[in-house]
């Protein structure tokens, strides 16, 4: 450590005597203090001995103004039993990700490069695309680094959507926040600190069997709806895996209906079992290949379909699968089985659909097979 020579000198300062103590400077000149008498004078001397001695040079130049702001953040970070060293090395990353500035628009952008690339789902992709979106259209160029819980709370309280939409929504955000932290672009996620809204669940709605009837009735000779209701409420596939699923997955032989791992919510590949039911839907109308579900007017043609059998007041968008979950819960009373089935916990499947239907009910729904003489269809439950 640097030393510099300390001394006090007699000097005459405008006629009069003073004693005069010169201190060093980190510049390498010299600043001095005036002391009216020489005790005064040999006192400060020896406290910027002490100075020098545990802090060098720099310790002795600090400036009266730079000690009055170091005793000021001292007094302010008392509180919060933080030293100034500790102060600064929290501050730093925060100044740091400022200075990366990667705005809200370009964040959304990279997440989704970034999760493409991780070979997520196109229809997940876009889903969560539409979710950031609203996001980035209020905050385009916002500093991801910039943002605080409330903020990213209170856009959370101000959508209109009901409790369970709204935490897809947070964690869609915490998502896009997580990533930021990831590349440096923010240090902390604002929105792991929001709690996840109260969702009430009601009973699923489920079909009686009469009702799956007048269904699968209403498909009539549109053979390409026909198969998509009858694999929806015999197999318990989700729409999502129903729109993918191919006629090479539909093997009436061995009895299974293939859900690929690409295909699935879960990305993970199962066997649905063809029932006795299903098999008597699909046996006239298989394919050796192709998509089971119809591709053009789908929306258009299931609500007529719905509509024929007087089920579109009732309707609530999940109903076939709801009910396969119910009455094959109720038939096999065996959780574990129809979670594989289904490709859920049997948690979720306990929660949702227990004591929804009796086993009755389950015998009942997976009878109703079709009645065929000529060209007439006809139903037996």
């Amino acid at each position: 450590m640097r030393k510099l020579k300390l001394a006090v000198t007699r000097t005459n300062l405008r006629g009069e005597i003073k004693w005069c103590v010169r201190v060093p400077s980190l510049e390498g000149k010299r600043t001095r203090r005036f002391f009216d008498s020489k005790s005064a004078a040999e006192s400060f001397l020896q406290l910027k001995k002490v100075e020098q001695t545990n802090f060098g040079v720099r310790g002795v130049s600090l400036t009266e103004q730079a000690r009055a702001d170091l005793l000021w953040c001292e007094a302010k970070l008392e509180p919060f039993g933080l030293g100034l060293r500790q102060a600064v090395e929290i501050l730093l990353p925060q100044l740091k990700a400022r200075e990366h500035a990667l705005n809200v628009s370009d964040a959304v952008k990279r997440l989704l490069e970034s999760k493409r690339a991780a070979g997520v789902s196109e229809r997940h992709l876009y889903t969560i695309e539409n979710r950031l979106n609203r996001f980035a259209s209020t905050y385009p160029e916002r500093s991801l680094a910039s943002f605080t819980l409330r903020e990213v709370e209170q856009w959370l309280n101000a959508l209109p959507v009901g409790a369970q939409s709204a935490n897809h929504y947070k964690a869609t955000l915490h998502s896009l926040f997580g990533y930021g932290v990831k590349i440096a672009a923010c240090v902390a996620n604002p929105v792991s600190g929001i709690d996840s809204r109260r969702v009430v669940r009601g009973a699923p709605s489920i079909l009686t069997p009469a009702q799956l009837s007048a269904l699968l009735t209403a498909c009539g000779n549109d053979a390409e709806m026909l198969a998509y209701v009858a694999v929806a409420a015999f197999a318990g596939l989700r729409r999502a895996e129903l729109e993918r699923l191919r006629w090479e997955a539909v093997n009436l032989t061995r009895g299974f209906v293939t859900v690929g791992a690409e295909n699935a919510k879960t990305a993970r590949r199962r066997l649905v079992p063809v029932c006795d039911a299903l098999r008597a839907w699909l046996a006239p109308m298989v394919k050796a290949s192709g998509l089971v579900a119809p591709t053009i007017n789908f929306r258009r043609r299931f609500h007529a379909v719905r509509a024929a059998a007087g089920l579109l007041s009732e309707w609530e968008g999940n109903e076939l699968r709801h009910s396969y979950a119910s009455y094959r819960l109720a038939e096999t009373q065996d959780a574990a089985r129809v979670a594989l089935e289904c490709g859920n916990s049997p948690t979720v499947l306990q929660q949702h659909y227990r004591e929804l239907a009796t086993p009755d009910d389950g015998a009942a729904w997976f009878s109703v097979q079709p009645r065929r003489a000529s060209n007439v269809v006809s139903f037996a439950a």
